[in-house]
C-alpha cells in the first residue's frame, strides 16, 4: 500500500510505465515532447537560456529512439523539472 492507502505497484503515474503501456510515445513529435518544446519556447521568450534544457529533451528523444525508455524518462524529467 501507498502512504494514501492506495495499492501502489512502484510503477504506476511514471512516464516509463506510460511508454512501456503504449500510452505515450516519446517519439519527436509526441504531444509530450512537442509540450516541452513549447514550455521552452516561453521560458526562451523570456530571456532564460534554455539551451541545456533543449539537449536534454534532444539526449531524450534519441534515447528513446535506441530504446533505452529509462534513460528517456530521466533526461525528459530533467527537462520537465527545470521548465517548471
Amino acid at each position: 500500500m501507498g502512504t494514501n492507502g492506495h495499492k501502489w505497484d512502484g510503477r504506476r503515474g511514471t512516464t516509463l510505465f506510460a511508454m512501456t503501456e503504449g500510452g505515450l510515445p516519446m517519439g519527436a513529435g509526441s504531444p509530450g515532447v512537442e509540450w516541452l518544446l513549447e514550455l521552452c519556447r516561453r521560458r526562451s521568450e523570456q530571456g532564460i537560456d534554455t539551451s541545456q534544457i533543449e539537449r536534454f529533451i534532444e539526449e531524450g528523444i534519441a534515447a528513446y529512439a535506441e530504446g533505452k525508455a529509462l534513460y528517456a524518462e530521466v533526461m525528459l524529467r530533467i527537462a520537465k523539472d527545470s521548465l517548471e
